[in-house]
């Protein structure tokens, strides 16, 4: 069963991300709301996948923490966004192994989202 660390401001969102994500066969293994306290609890647990809210509260937001991330961890990423301007798909293409899910999204987006990004991973590996 692979895991997934939800890095989510919207608490709300995040329990019903987790519903959704453990109906469908998946492990939750934490729930974060800032940067800098998932951060920590990322390379602890060592998921097999993040799903990631651009927007954080906090000093850290996403980008930034998944910047961090990657200096200790090849963990991949899906961010999870209202924002798709140019210079943020910009900042998205440089980051390895990141996917984007544009918000507002559906239960089969999401869970489509989260198969493809961990096969695309674990086939490279």
């Amino acid at each position: 069963m692979k895991s997934i660390f939800i890095v989510e401001d919207e608490w709300e969102l995040a329990e019903n991300l987790e519903e959704i994500l453990s109906i469908s066969g998946y492990t939750v293994v934490g729930i974060e709301a800032t940067g800098e306290q998932a951060y920590l609890k990322i390379l602890e647990s060592q998921p097999d996948l993040i799903l990631m809210d651009v927007n954080l509260n906090g000093r850290m937001d996403g980008i930034e923490l998944s910047e961090q991330i990657r200096k200790k961890s090849g963990i991949p990423i899906i961010f999870s966004t209202a924002q798709l301007d140019r210079s943020f798909l910009k900042k998205i293409s440089e980051l390895n192994h990141s996917f984007i899910l544009h918000k507002p999204y559906t239960k089969t987006v999401l869970i489509s989202s989260v198969n493809n990004a961990l096969l695309k991973h674990f086939e490279k590996k």
